[in-house]
């Protein structure tokens, strides 16, 4: 299925949801994106059990808010704006914090032979230090770019934030990070 069939066929049930509030086009939807928005949510969370948390709660904010959706970007930019913040926010709540620990608990594999994992802790650590720095925004910015390969247009249409709003906060954290990494 192309891309522009899929916005236009979620145009389609989207408007059926919100006209006559039928189940089955909501499902449709759920079906269509929950793989999408659960991985979402374990890449920002990195726990399995919190990644579904926040899928079950971000399907019942769509649910209530799907009514109120304007159309003014494609359904799956308006959820992935909804996975974002919902995703943030955990992250706000529970203060997680990204540990080389986390990693290898979490199944990461890291290399073998000692010399390459202590130059893979040692870079983890230096990366996280450096990110820990950064805003949650910028976090999630840097993500959506470098982690997730959206470009521009795309992380705007998710976050409502102006292209070249966008760019100059891409383009700050990551002069920011080039500075700290010659500390």
């Amino acid at each position: 299925m192309t891309a522009n069939r899929t916005v236009t066929d979620d145009h389609v049930l989207v408007q059926k949801f919100k006209e006559t509030a039928d189940r089955e086009s909501f499902e449709q939807l759920y079906d269509r994106y929950t793989d999408t928005v659960f991985r979402k949510c374990l890449s920002f969370l990195w726990e399995k059990e919190a990644a579904e948390d926040a899928a079950q709660e971000i399907w019942v904010k769509v649910y209530f808010a799907l009514p109120s959706f304007q159309g003014e970007a494609a359904f799956s930019s308006w959820l992935y704006r909804i996975t974002t913040n919902q995703c943030i926010n955990h992250l706000k709540r529970q203060k997680a914090f990204l540990s080389l620990d986390a990693l290898s608990d979490k199944g990461f594999d890291l290399p073998d032979e000692k010399e390459s994992l202590a130059k893979a802790v040692s870079n983890t650590q230096q990366v996280t230090q450096m990110l820990s720095r950064l805003s949650k925004e910028v976090k999630a910015l840097l993500i959506m770019k470098y982690v997730e390969g959206y470009d521009y247009q795309e992380i705007s249409e998710i976050t409502g934030m102006g292209i070249s709003a966008l760019k100059m906060k891409i383009y700050r954290a990551k002069k920011q990070l080039q500075a700290e990494s010659y500390d």
